[in-house]
């Protein structure tokens, strides 16, 4: 330290002190003003099956708390909610409701306020563990990554449990190095570590992997593997972190029923192919960025003792969750959030070595301010391409076609849609219930699970015989099932066909030879 950056009492002063206090509440204020742009545009940008599967039902468990609203409306919304898979807790979905009556009316916007701050408060976690385990200026690296990749801005923003998944588990990573760091944590720390470790897992079941890999990981590094295996308190780690999730699961397969019909798409076929893995490779990269894959190598191997043993079992965790949901992995690309923090946690080292060149290349009081300087412009460019995204499509104007669909549809609960996203579009903003006819995407992906390519005549005539109207609104679609266009146009009146859309009266079919 220099007399220039020290006071009388040898404290630090200027700069050095002033610019690592203040940038931390930067960055977490930055990433979440950044998630605020275009805030009321509808979750039609990323994922939109997932998002409005959501949607529906937060506005089911809004819309059976009100008295004041149309009947049909409350039963359309129960419909919506109902019709849709239990896949996980509706935790987040639960908050948005709830958020829905403070606010006196159905705001989306609101989910996209929470899942922000879910993964902001992330990032705190994310710098907390990362110093424990580095340096202050190499976690403000990783954290910097996490918050500010363009694709984490758009996706962190999204309504789905995935944002709130990875910031539970990155809180839950961090309670469990500082367990194993701990020369005899007591019976009832252990507890509550194992509480905190299993919420990650509980808003969403993937979440499984990397945790049981940290934990792996931890008790290796730990050393005198075997007496770990025989402590009573790694069992009781163990068991409280995976209680909770398999609990739920047991509940909801064979006491309620109500997830006995999940499909859970394992394709072992996928892993002996390599094209898979190019696929999974070509998707995290264009996810993650490739130069943020090469850092975090050369981070890991920089590492040592519990650090080390932490994010190797992160990225053993990763790699088995990949191989675990071998379909989604190569096709969802928010399923590449668990990266991002795992990428975050392991360049590190790498951030913290550059910055010290940086530091040591201007030596003095402004060696801070010169590294500071350097993060900053690293940053100019993600947010430039962040904000590009957010503003690049404006939805609105969407809202209108399907609010005009629903009128023609009469808001009826047995539609049956070959429309975007299942129908979701449709149902949630035109106000109508039923359910999806499959295209020619859902055909390829039976074909490849063994089911049929194709639906029969027969098959057909049964789909159709309970629907109020079928409604096709995806150009060129109808034409590629000619045995389903045929019959449409040759048992039912058209309602309205538009330039790319067509909606058939199912409950008056025509009379022979009309």
């Amino acid at each position: 330290m220099t007399e220039a950056d020290s006071g009388e009492n040898g404290r630090r002063t200027g700069p050095r002190r002033l610019l690592p206090t203040l940038t931390l509440p930067l960055l977490l204020l930055l990433a979440l003003g950044i998630r605020l742009f275009d805030l009321t545009d509808p979750p039609l940008d990323f994922h939109p099956t997932r998002q409005l599967r959501s949607a529906m039902i937060a506005r089911g468990m809004y819309y059976a708390g009100l008295d004041d609203v149309p009947e049909w409306q409350r039963e359309l919304a129960a419909r919506q909610q109902d019709s849709q898979e239990a896949l996980e807790p509706p935790i987040l979905e639960t908050l948005v409701a709830f958020a829905y009556r403070l606010a006196g009316g159905e705001r989306l916007w609101l989910a996209r306020l929470f899942s922000s701050f879910f993964w902001v408060a992330g990032g705190l976690a994310l710098y907390g563990l990362g110093k424990d385990l580095s340096s202050h200026d190499g976690a403000l690296v990783g954290t910097a990554y996490f918050l500010f990749l363009p694709f984490a801005v758009t996706a962190s923003r999204s309504f789905q449990p995935d944002p709130l998944m990875v910031a539970l588990s990155i809180c839950g990573w961090w309670a469990l190095c500082r367990w194993a760091g701990a020369s005899n944590p007591s019976l009832l720390r252990t507890v509550e570590v194992g509480l905190v470790a299993s919420l990650g897992p509980l808003v969403k079941v993937v979440a499984v992997f990397p945790l049981i890999g940290v934990l792996i990981g931890l008790l290796v590094a730990r050393g005198r593997l075997r007496a770990a295996i025989r402590d009573p308190k790694v069992w009781v780690l163990i068991v409280v972190s995976l209680l909770p999730v398999t609990l739920y699961y047991v509940r909801g397969i064979f006491i309620t029923r109500e997830m006995a019909g999940e499909t859970y798409r394992f394709m072992p076929a996928l892993l002996i192919s390599p094209r898979f893995y190019l696929d999974w490779q070509e998707i995290a990269v264009r996810a993650v960025g490739y130069g943020a894959i090469v850092a975090a190598v050369i981070g890991t191997m920089a590492l040592r003792g519990r650090a080390l043993g932490l994010v190797l079992g992160l990225w053993g965790g990763y790699l088995v969750y990949g191989m675990a949901f071998p379909h989604y992995t190569t096709t969802h690309d928010y399923y590449q959030l668990p990266l991002l923090p795992i990428l975050g946690l392991a360049m590190m080292p790498a951030a913290e070595a550059a910055l010290g060149r940086i530091r040591a290349l201007v030596n003095g009081r402004w060696a801070h301010a010169a590294a500071l300087l350097a993060l900053a412009a690293l940053l100019v460019m993600p947010l430039r391409l962040a904000r590009g995204v957010l503003i690049e499509r404006d939805f609105r104007p969407e809202i209108d076609y399907w609010e005009r669909l629903g009128n023609l549809l009469e808001h009826s609960g047995n539609v049956i849609m070959l429309s975007h996203d299942y129908g979701f579009r449709l149902e949630y903003y035109g106000w109508v219930a039923g359910q999806p006819w499959p295209s020619q995407t859902d055909f390829a992906l039976s074909d490849v699970f063994g089911g049929p390519p194709e639906i029969s005549p027969a098959e057909i005539q049964e789909r159709l015989s309970g629907g109020s109207y079928f409604i096709s609104t995806i150009p060129g679609e109808l034409d590629a099932q000619p045995l389903l266009a045929r019959y449409l146009e040759e048992a039912f009146p058209i309602v309205e066909r538009g330039d790319d859309f067509v909606i058939y009266d199912l409950q008056h079919p025509l009379s022979p030879g009309e």
